[in-house]
């Protein structure tokens, strides 16, 4: 296994229910492969697989790998409770640079080549549904799903040790065939030969990307510059300091916790003594209340003017 650095892959995990479950399950072996060989991940698991989320962190990972599942259609990738990830026809300039393995239904047909005429490099994913068997009672889906979940895994596992694009889909469509041969009756072979015609890459269309193109580095190596100019303009006049203390009127004591108000914008209260103070106060004609619920309510005008 090829060492990486700075290499990021972000996983989308939803799991809010069975079919979704069960595919993050699988990719939760892949997230252990990638942090085994010295990939960053970033999982986007369950209510974090959402769309605030998963823009942020395209925005801030530039040149991550995105993969995981997620329920689709042809013009759309969907996270956590159908919540709209990628979608054709709307922005798609976050995925540039990323390339994308997506184990979602029909997103090949159309989603995977709009995402690579906006900048994504190369594309592995399915044209049609993804069907697979599963024993429920199983996180992972149990034996009924393991010919399945190898063909999966194997695709971003390939590209994981340092393969191409071309090189993982050939990777995963080895994973299918056997998978087929090993089948123990004729629906598991009917879906897992259904998957694997269906299971589109730059290999079968150059619409979708470059069938040479590798994991990059987050950055590339090399010194940086970073240049910042200020322009600093003079501050206004610091202003007034209105301050002052707020007293018992029976026993001078200072008052704690009393509300102080400058006009109707400025508050404070007092301190253990009873102190105050507003800082930068402008000239100007201003109310100044001092409440408490122990206490009856003073106000007073104050006139700040500069002689």
């Amino acid at each position: 296994m090829n060492k990486a650095l700075n290499k990021t892959i972000i996983f989308c995990l939803p799991s809010w229910e069975t079919a979704v479950r069960i595919g993050s399950c699988w990719f939760e072996q892949v997230l252990d492969y990638a942090e085994e060989a010295g990939f960053s991940t970033i999982s986007l698991h369950g209510q974090n697989c959402n769309t605030a989320k998963f823009k942020a962190t395209l925005k801030d990972n530039p040149n991550a790998m995105l993969t995981g599942v997620g329920h689709g259609n042809p013009t759309t990738y969907t996270g956590e409770r159908y919540a709209v990830l990628l979608q054709s026809g709307t922005d798609l300039s976050n995925m540039q640079n990323k390339p994308w393995y997506a184990l979602s239904c029909k997103v090949g047909a159309q989603l995977g080549k709009d995402v690579v005429v906006a900048g994504c490099p190369a594309f592995i994913g399915y044209k049609e549904d993804f069907v697979f068997l599963a024993d429920t009672s199983d996180p992972c889906g149990g034996r009924p799903s393991q010919g399945f979940m190898r063909a999966n895994n194997a695709v971003v596992m390939h590209l994981i040790d340092g393969h191409t694009f071309g090189q993982a889909y050939q990777a995963s469509q080895a994973q299918w065939r056997e998978a087929i041969e090993q089948a123990q009756n004729d629906e598991e072979e009917k879906w897992l030969v259904w998957d694997m015609q269906n299971q589109v890459s730059p290999n079968t269309s150059d619409e979708y990307g470059d069938i040479d193109h590798v994991i990059t580095e987050d950055e590339p190596p090399g010194d940086h510059e970073y240049k910042a100019d200020f322009q600093l303009a003079p501050k206004e006049n610091s202003g007034w300091l209105v301050y002052g203390t707020v007293s018992n009127v029976e026993t001078g004591s200072g008052v704690r916790g009393a509300l102080m108000s400058l006009g109707e914008s400025r508050q404070t209260a007092t301190d253990n003594e009873g102190k105050y103070e507003f800082r930068r106060v402008q000239s100007g004609s201003y109310v100044l209340k001092a409440e408490h619920d122990q206490y009856i309510t003073q106000s007073k005008t104050i006139e700040l003017t500069r002689g």
